[in-house]
């Protein structure tokens, strides 16, 4: 896929009068697409998370281009939404083979490598596709080696790469977020508290993030500022396993009050 598969939500309305104006034909034919028009049509509902009829039109773009890159790359997507790893895996690879530089796949099957634990090939992967110049999105690479890092427990490695993706993408909360959880593991709690901000300063409804600013505000003693952090997880997101440990702390928070 070209661009962030977010973007090709623009194209759904587009595509849907596409496929109104092309129902029926003069001669009453059965509409027939392009294999442009397939694929965007299958892109937009992957990006509308309908993976069922995502995968149906990118079987019959495969039909016109089998030996389409992008078509494979999308195929990996949608097996991997759709719960499929081993499928998902198998298509990143066969992108790959079609195009070797292609970077999005590249960084793709690193995170499908890192989730089977396989640390070499997941670094090989991420490594691959930072090499490639052209790489529109190289702060999503440099984020998912410094979540292969942390995850072997290599915490200055991590941060280092998690710093690099946000140097060149500055508005890239969850990268600030790997950045303040590793600052307070490391006891830099000022530094923690800023870089969650900074996480909350581009998606203010990040609630691990406010979690966080509410657990360094308990340990600082600082109750009002604490208790405002965990409401906030608790309204923005009630149901979460955030909300069960907001709710944990707001409870010792209501006890030590009482105490008092």
């Amino acid at each position: 896929m070209q661009s962030n598969i977010r973007a090709v939500v623009l194209w759904a309305g587009c595509l849907m009068l596409i496929a109104a104006c092309a129902t029926v034909g003069k001669t009453g034919e059965k509409p027939k697409f392009s294999f442009e028009q397939l694929q965007k049509m299958a892109e937009s509902y992957l990006a509308a998370g309908d993976t069922g009829l995502a995968l149906q039109y990118l079987t019959k773009a495969e039909k016109m281009k089998p030996d389409d890159p992008v078509i494979q790359y999308d195929f990996g997507l949608a097996y991997g939404a759709r719960g499929l790893p081993d499928e998902a895996l198998a298509r990143f690879e066969k992108a790959l083979e079609l195009k070797p530089d292609y970077a999005e796949a590249a960084n793709a099957l690193g995170v499908m490598y890192a989730e089977r634990d396989q640390f070499d090939k997941a670094l090989a992967a991420f490594k691959k596709a930072l090499a490639n110049p052209f790489y529109q999105t190289p702060y999503n690479a440099m984020y998912n080696l410094g979540r292969l890092y942390e995850k072997r427990g290599d915490l200055q490695t991590a941060l280092q790469n998690y710093q690099q993706a946000v140097r060149i993408r500055a508005a890239y909360p969850p990268a600030y977020l790997r950045i303040g959880i590793i600052q307070q593991q490391l006891g830099q709690h000022a530094e923690a508290m800023q870089s969650f901000e900074k996480a909350l300063q581009y998606n203010p409804n990040l609630v691990e993030a406010l979690l966080h600013i509410g657990v360094l505000h308990y340990e600082a003693g600082e109750a009002d500022d604490a208790r405002d952090a965990f409401s906030q997880v608790v309204r923005l997101s009630p149901d979460s396993d955030y909300a069960a440990e907001a709710h944990r702390y707001l409870q010792m928070l209501s006890a030590a009050r009482g105490t008092q």
